[in-house]
């Protein structure tokens, strides 16, 4: 059926009207007589004459294109044509005799019955809603005209409205169409990311050889600095161009699975974040992608991991560099201590000596540890233990510094054993830190409570003092490294701003917490440790707390060290030999492995970084000997980071120990490797 716009309708009704108005007036003239007989063009040319055994409306009705019926004033059906039997889907026989109002949807016989009526008197045009036969709707335009001639009541003249809707639905659809166009292209014209649409090129085994591009939108050439790209394929434009770029592309056109990824694109000399996903079926093998040149993010990325890399080497230099002048200092406050006068004043200096070596000590390998950390370095080497026994030791670090600021301190543990995994030495180191900051951040002649509780399946620790207190301001960031409380008068304590971190992130590797708390100002603080329980451990397998005396085996041993710095290596032969030990010198790798060869000693202490032939050099030299297969050699060295222990054990040491190490350490060592060999 043919499809009318809305505007044409009127013109269409217009017409048929004239239709009829010629059919009527045709029909007239052959009752007047005036003429013999008239001309029906149609479908089926007719000659209607008087002769004609069919009444003239029928006839005329059965002629017309529209489709067309003919009612009594009551709206019963007296004739109708083809097309109106095809719009209800009846056979037009057998609507003869039946309402027409049956036809008529319930929401359109008001508009219908309205029509029937005013039409015996007057034209009348409407919409209604017909029911077909298969209860399918029709949406129609009536036009009703009297037809007084024979008194057969109406003439109606249809139109079918159903195709004229569906023309308006699709006329509205491609608006929505366009209209959703020019929203995807002004997106696509004014979007950052660069945005190509491409055809991926196969050969016979469907394995991807190139690709052509299609569309660009206009950050395209300067996020990939081509233009003029649009029917050229990426090898004609760049020869070079990495293969696996266009395998990525054939695999999400031949799957359709999309991919998310970032790559550098050597041709192009550019690092790029990439989207791509099928557009269409597999047969069509279409591309789109998004995507952006992080050129720039990566190479502050790469700038940022070099910066790193330089800090980690500055810092393990830096460790290295002091460590080696705290060697001797250390030794030669061993040696006073051993050998010197006992005067009052001396066992003082002795003893601030020794302990602010401690502190430097401290701070380097906590500098180190903070590093460590970050870059998730840092092992840890658990046994179950007791609560106690950390303590005990962080008190033992700890206390020097606490009685030196003339505090009292209150230790509350409970008697039955609190177990748990960890390691003892990063423990220790927590409870130290949080002690010497305790003593630290308290005027002199202050409280500081150290406890111990169990919490359901945790372990708390507590350390509270009433020193200066922690502002409310600093208590989101005072975990962050570098982060400083502020002491009296606005002074900042000295230190580097690095316990606390440290401290956090210690704790954190041990599966628990740390929090802080303070009143504000003035009114002391308390840093709360939350640790989790074993569980149910034999008590066999805790270990107990160490005596504060070492016991060391007092055996007379032949000891070689070597250093290039002549100090270390005197002021620790003097303390080996002070304690009973047979102790030779040297001062360069070389020299190490001839006076080894001549002196055949039991433990070679090696320096790493010396001239001419380096530590790990001389180690390989005296190992190659069958008499130096079997000696202990440990390196002694102010080289501690991870990959320094592993070159170490490479090259053939048996241990490695990072100065200043203490004598007390440095003799349980000696005593437990070599009794080992003894034995």
């Amino acid at each position: 059926m043919e499809t009318l716009r809305v505007d044409e309708l009127l013109r269409e009704n217009e017409m048929l009207r004239r239709e009829l108005e010629e059919a009527v007036a045709a029909v007239r003239a052959i009752r007047a007589g005036e003429v013999d007989a008239v001309l029906v063009e149609g479908e089926h040319d007719r000659v209607l004459t008087l002769e004609t055994p069919e009444n003239p409306y029928r006839l005329m009705v059965a002629q017309i294109r529209q489709a067309a019926v003919t009612l009594t004033q009551d709206g019963v059906i007296v004739s109708c044509n083809r097309r109106f039997g095809e719009l209800l889907g009846h056979a037009p026989s057998t609507l003869r005799g039946r309402s027409l109002s049956e036809f008529v949807s319930d929401d359109s016989k008001a508009t219908f019955d309205r029509m029937v009526s005013h039409g015996c008197s007057e034209e009348i045009q409407d919409s209604v809603t017909l029911v077909r036969s298969d209860d399918t709707q029709a949406h129609v335009y009536l036009g009703v005209r009297p037809i007084r001639e024979g008194a057969l009541g109406l003439c109606l003249l249809i139109t079918d409205l159903t195709e004229q809707r569906h023309y308006e639905e699709l006329q509205q659809t491609q608006e929505a169409l366009r209209a959703s166009e020019e929203r995807y292209r002004y997106l696509f014209e004014s979007i950052d990311e660069g945005f190509c649409v491409i055809e991926v090129v196969c050969d016979e085994q469907d394995r991807a050889i190139d690709y052509r591009f299609l569309e660009t939108n206009p950050s395209f050439d300067s996020q990939t600095g081509m233009q003029d790209v649009v029917g050229r394929s990426m090898r004609e434009l760049r020869p070079d161009h990495e293969e696996h770029w266009f395998q990525t592309y054939g695999k999400v056109a031949l799957t359709g699975t999309p991919i998310r990824f970032q790559a550098r694109a050597e041709a192009l000399n550019r690092w790029y974040d990439v989207y791509a996903f099928r557009v269409g079926d597999a047969t069509e093998r279409k591309v789109a992608i998004l995507f952006s040149d992080i050129t720039a993010q990566r190479q502050t990325e790469e700038a940022l991991k070099a910066a790193d890399r330089r800090k980690d080497e500055f810092l393990a230099t830096l460790a290295h560099e002091l460590r080696n002048p705290l060697a001797p200092i250390r030794n030669a406050a061993e040696i006073l201590r051993a050998k010197g006068p006992a005067v009052p004043e001396l066992q003082w200096a002795r003893g601030v000596i020794h302990r602010q070596v401690q502190v430097m000590a401290r701070l380097l390998e906590d500098l180190l540890d903070v590093s460590r950390i970050s870059r998730q370095r840092l092992e840890l080497r658990t046994e179950v233990l007791d609560v106690k026994s950390v303590i005990d030791a962080a008190l033992e670090t700890s206390r020097p510094v606490i009685e030196a600021a003339g505090h009292d301190i209150t230790v509350k543990v409970p008697t039955a054993p609190l177990r748990l995994v960890g390691d003892p030495v990063r423990l220790e180191q927590v409870l130290s830190n949080l002690l010497n900051n305790a003593a630290k951040y308290t005027e002199g002649s202050g409280r500081i409570e150290l406890s111990a509780a169990q919490d359901g399946k945790d372990v708390v620790i507590s350390v509270k003092d009433n020193g200066i207190g922690i502002d409310e301001t600093m208590l989101p960031d005072l975990f962050r490294i570098f982060s400083q409380q502020q002491g009296t008068h606005g002074r900042t304590q000295e230190g580097l701003g690095i316990g606390l971190s440290l401290v956090k992130g210690l704790v954190e590797l041990h599966g628990g917490s740390v929090t802080a708390r303070s009143a504000g100002s003035g009114m002391g603080s308390e840093f709360i440790v939350r640790l989790p329980l074993a569980g149910d451990t034999p008590a066999d397998d805790v270990k107990p707390a160490e005596s504060d005396d070492l016991q060391h085996a007092h055996a007379r041993y032949r000891i070689l060290i070597a250093d290039d710095n002549q100090d270390g290596a005197d002021s620790l032969a003097m303390l080996l030999q002070v304690m009973g030990h047979d102790v030779e010198t040297a001062y360069a790798g070389d020299q190490a492995v001839e006076v080894a060869e001549q002196m055949r000693p039991d433990a070679i202490l090696l320096d790493i970084g010396m001239p001419k032939v380096s530590g790990y050099d001389a180690c390989r030299r005296i190992r190659s000997q069958p008499w130096g297969r079997e000696t202990l050699l440990i390196a002694l060295t102010g080289w501690g980071q991870e990959e320094d222990r592993r070159r170490t054990r490479d090259a053939g040491f048996d241990l490695h120990l990072v100065k200043p190490v203490t004598s007390a350490d440095l003799l349980e060592v000696l005593a437990s490797e070599l009794g080992k060999r003894n034995s």
